[in-house]
C-alpha cells in the first residue's frame, strides 16, 4: 500500500525548509538552480528575454512510496523534481498504468494552477529531492509579469510531450524490449542503487508482474543486469540499448535515447 502523505497533515511540515529560488530566465526557466543552496536542478528552455523572476519554495525530501496528489483531490502547489524519480498513474478502475514518469528537472502536479482535481495519482518511485512551489506564489509572480504564464504553459506543454514519449519508449515493440528500455531510464535516472519494482514495470508496460519477473530472468541470463536485494547492482548498457533498438520499429531504430522521457536526456 502506497503511503499517502496527503493523509498525514502537518507532520509533513517539518521536513520541508525555505530552499528555493527558481530562476526563470534566458536558457535557463524553471528547475535551473537553486538560488539558496546553489544546486542545479536541471533546464527548461525559456524563449524571451525578460530577466531572471525568483519564486520560492519549500524543499521536501521524496520517500519511496510517498505520494505527492491524488487524482480526484485539488491541491495548492506543483512539484519541481530535484533528485529522485515519480509516477504519474492512472487508474481507469480495471487497471492501473503509469502514463508519466517525472526525474530530476522535470515538473509534476500542474492541474493545481487551474484549481482542478487532478487526474492521476503522483508516486515516488526513487527517494530524492523535490521543491515544493505554492500556486500562490506563482500567481503573485503572474499578477507581476503576464509572460509567467506563458511560461507556466509551456511546461505543461512539455508534461504533455513526456506522455507522448512514454508511449513510443513503452507502447511499441515487444516486452522484452520496453523492460530493457526503462532499465535503462532507470540506471540514467537512478544511478547506482536504482530500484526494479516489478509491479512498476508492470504497471508501465501493460503486462502482468509474473511476466515482468520472467523478462527479468532472462535479461539476467543474458548477462544484461545483475540485482543485489532489490537494486540493480550492475547492468550492460551497450547490451540492452542494443536489445532495445533491435526490437524497436524500424523507423526508430538506433533511437532509442530520443525516445526515452526527457529526464533521461
Amino acid at each position: 500500500m502506497y503511503e499517502d502523505v496527503e493523509r498525514l497533515g502537518a507532520r509533513v511540515q517539518p521536513a520541508e525548509r525555505p530552499c528555493l529560488g527558481v530562476e526563470w530566465g534566458v536558457g535557463q526557466g524553471l528547475g535551473s538552480a537553486c538560488a539558496l543552496c546553489g544546486r542545479r536542478l536541471g533546464s527548461v528552455s525559456i524563449e524571451d528575454a525578460s530577466g531572471p523572476v525568483i519564486a520560492t519554495g519549500f524543499e521536501q525530501r521524496l520517500r519511496l512510496g510517498q505520494v505527492l496528489f491524488s487524482a480526484g483531490r485539488r491541491s495548492d502547489a506543483i512539484f519541481v523534481m530535484r533528485r529522485g524519480l515519480a509516477k504519474e498513474v492512472l487508474d481507469s478502475g480495471h487497471a492501473r498504468r503509469v502514463v508519466r514518469l517525472v526525474g530530476p528537472s522535470a515538473v509534476t502536479g500542474l492541474s493545481a494552477l487551474v484549481g482542478e482535481p487532478h487526474r492521476h495519482t503522483a508516486v515516488v518511485i526513487g527517494a530524492g529531492l523535490a521543491c515544493r512551489i505554492p500556486v500562490a506564489t506563482l500567481g503573485q509572480w503572474a499578477g507581476r509579469d503576464p509572460r509567467t504564464s506563458a511560461r507556466l504553459g509551456r511546461l505543461w506543454q512539455q508534461a504533455l510531450d513526456d506522455a507522448d514519449q512514454l508511449i513510443v519508449a513503452y507502447g511499441c515493440g515487444p516486452a522484452a524490449a520496453r523492460l530493457a528500455r526503462f532499465v535503462l531510464f532507470l540506471t540514467e535516472t537512478m544511478g547506482p542503487g536504482a530500484r526494479l519494482c516489478r509491479r512498476e514495470a508492470a504497471e508501465l508496460l501493460g503486462v502482468t508482474p509474473v511476466s515482468v519477473t520472467r523478462l527479468v530472468g532472462m535479461l539476467k541470463r543474458r548477462g544484461l543486469i545483475r540485482e543485489q536485494g532489490a537494486s540493480l547492482a550492475a547492468w550492460d548498457a551497450p547490451g540492452l540499448r542494443t536489445l532495445a533498438a533491435q526490437s524497436e520499429p524500424m523507423a526508430a531504430v538506433g533511437r532509442v535515447s530520443e525516445a526515452l522521457p526527457a529526464a533521461v536526456r
